[in-house]
């Protein structure tokens, strides 16, 4: 019963919640009879004021608002609101802008704490790796074995090193001890494996535990402060696979030769862009900042030796060989300064579920998500008739309908759950029914967080003006696709139309060519082509399409109104300017028909410039309409209420 009241108390809290913002939210307008409220009209006009760079009066923002709105008015109308694609688009920017909604805000800042105490200090550690098994079994195996490890190292005098060559499968350190070197929580490691090296005690073995690469146990060597970051570039030569000493001496004396000219003030930049063997090599050996855990041991032990300018003799990793300059250095940052860095490492790996769940944990004790167990009943039964699970019952008419649970005000039916199930063969009554039942549990958290973002969308203000703002976006740029932008590029004799009317206001400075310019692959083609263009009379696009027909191949035909200056071809075609260079594949060309033309003579020959014209004639016509169309009623009072 209590539980009831504090429930009915904040249903009650939300509805005078409600009523308070409907109060203080008096209507600014009124389009064709639906209500704008005062506070979408200030949110979008101190958004747009932001962004402006001369902000609009109010006067001529009102203006450009009411355009807007009848827009969205005119794509309700047109249904396009109700459309599957629209529904589809809409639902995946409301559920990105919910996302901040649905976590929990003290387990995310708890995890971004942690994640900071950890990359101010550096753990040195070694491990030893055992395959994933294909099943329990082998998994259960592999935990044992694990266990049994730890169990010589620590009671019976075995030693770490010995154990992982013998049993590892980590190729890459299994015969150095499995040392992993220096890590922090921005390793790049598997989160799980970072967690167990922070929780572990220096000298001590963690309990064996399993990431996606395989089954481990970490043994902590050291800690210490972290070093921060340097900032540093280096110039890397390969040993290949199985090398020879002959091959590493080959390798030493090219960088002993490099580091020789370095001392004797040749430019790092440039020795790394010409000698370098790795990405680096295109931007002079940069390798940005980092820290001691993010480089191997080998490397990152030299150059965090080094002091700020100083560059470093050759020196040998797993790898190759390395000269490395430390360009720069710095701490690590404080909490604020790293803290959106951390956000979004911690939602790139396993932790990013996990403020998540925590908030769903929350939002179920409030609406309750509930499985019909009389339907899981009937659902038994006649899975149990039928032998077993398959299209024969989820394709029930009697069974899809029948209710499978609800969350708040939300049903789900099972024909919404069998859709989201895998399709398979049948499947047998004792796994049947607890398979769909989780399907159920599944589909029921998912219209929990369905329940929170309606519920967000009635009573949080900020979302609520988001949500509309992207949803009238949505409309508006559908309609206005189909009534002025892409009519204006399909409509051709509009356009057409547009330009005879307006002629006078297309002009040019000089004379342009206007024509086709032919391009070929080879001299024979050209000739071929040129020959013929003398067989067949062709005019304007069906030469274009005649020639693209008659050569698919190796030739190209291209429509041209080109002022001097503008194309190279052209200059020499009809402006009297030298040949361009030869280059590429389209190295022959001829023009069979153009001339020289004082001003445009259709749309085509100013497209760009004539079609926007006309997309802000029509524009303009379409708004007129619907100004004509919609009654627009504006409370000048409210309006001074704006701020």
């Amino acid at each position: 019963m209590k539980t009831k009241k504090i429930l009915f108390s904040a249903l009650l809290l939300t509805a005078v919640v409600v009523g308070a913002m409907a109060a203080n939210d008096p209507t600014l307008m009124k389009i064709n009879g639906k209500k704008v409220p005062l506070s979408e009209f200030e949110y979008m006009y101190h958004k747009n004021s932001d962004q402006q760079m001369q902000p609009l009066s109010l006067n001529e923002y009102v203006d450009m608002f009411v355009n807007y709105k009848l827009k969205v008015l005119a794509a309700e109308e047109a249904g396009i609101d109700t459309t599957a694609s629209f529904r589809k688009e809409f639902k995946g920017y409301r559920n990105d802008l919910a996302k901040p909604y649905l976590r929990n805000q003290a387990v995310e800042d708890e995890l971004i704490r942690k994640a900071y105490d950890q990359i101010k200090e550096e753990v040195h550690v070694a491990h030893i790796m055992l395959p994933l098994g294909a099943n329990k079994e082998e998994e259960a195996a592999s935990f044992a074995r694990l266990d049994s490890i730890r169990n010589e190292i620590y009671n019976n005098g075995q030693t770490f090193d010995v154990l992982c060559e013998q049993f590892s499968i980590d190729n890459g350190s299994k015969h150095n001890g499995g040392d992993q070197g220096w890590i922090d929580g921005q390793r790049g490691l598997p989160y799980v494996f970072i967690e167990k090296c922070y929780e572990t005690p220096v000298g001590k073995i963690s309990d064996p535990f399993a990431t996606q690469y395989g089954y481990h146990i970490v043994k902590v060597i050291d800690r210490r402060p972290s070093k921060g970051q340097v900032q540093a570039r280096h110039i890397f030569k390969k040993l290949m696979g199985d090398y020879s000493p002959e091959d590493e001496a080959k390798v030493k004396a090219v960088m002993d030769s490099l580091y020789t000219a370095l001392q004797n003030g040749a430019a790092f930049e440039e020795m790394a862009m010409k000698n370098s063997e790795d990405g680096t090599a295109r931007n002079g050996g940069m390798l940005g900042w980092f820290a001691p855990a993010q480089m191997i041991p080998e490397f990152s032990d030299v150059v965090f030796d080094l002091k700020n300018g100083e560059i470093s003799k050759p020196f040998k990793t797993r790898f190759g060989y390395h000269i490395a300059q430390r360009l720069n250095s710095k701490g690590v940052g404080t909490f604020e300064e790293l803290k959106p860095q951390l956000l979004n490492t911690i939602q790139g790996d396993e932790r990013s579920n996990k403020a998540e769940l925590a908030r769903l944990e929350e939002l179920r004790q409030v609406y309750k998500p509930t499985v019909n167990r009389s339907t899981l009943k009937k659902l038994d039964a006649a899975i149990v008739a039928n032998e077993g699970l398959d299209s024969v019952v989820t394709s029930d008419p009697k069974i899809r309908s029948l209710e499978a649970g609800k969350a708040g005000n939300r049903k789900i039916s099972l024909g919404t759950v069998f859709d989201r199930m895998p399709k398979s063969t049948k499947i047998t009554p004792d796994a049947a029914v607890k398979m769909v039942e989780g399907y159920i549990n599944r589909q029921l958290d998912g219209e929990v967080l369905e329940c929170e973002i309606d519920h967000l969308a009635e009573t949080n203000k900020d979302f609520s003006n988001l949500l509309k703002e992207y949803r009238d976006g949505i409309l508006m740029f559908e309609i206005s696709n189909r009534n002025v932008w892409e009519k204006a590029s399909q409509d051709k004799a509009g356009l057409e139309k547009y330009f005879e009317e307006n002629r006078h206001n297309y002009s040019w400075p000089g004379q342009k060519y206007k024509g086709y310019v032919v391009y070929a692959t080879s001299d024979s083609l050209l000739t071929a082509a040129k020959d013929y263009l003398k067989e067949n009379s062709f005019a304007g696009e069906d030469l274009a399409k005649a020639l693209r027909t008659q050569f698919p191949k190796d030739l190209k035909v291209e429509k041209v109104v080109a002022a001097k200056g503008e194309n190279p071809v052209v200059d020499a075609i009809a402006f009297g300017g030298k040949a361009p260079e030869e280059k590429g594949r389209w190295k022959y060309y001829f023009s069979p028909v153009g001339k020289l033309i004082s001003a445009p003579e259709e749309a085509a020959d100013v497209r760009g410039p004539v079609t926007t014209d006309y997309q802000n004639y029509l524009e303009q016509e379409w708004v007129k309409s619907l100004r004509d169309k919609y009654k627009v009623d504006i409370d000048q009072k409210v309006l001074k209420m704006v701020k």
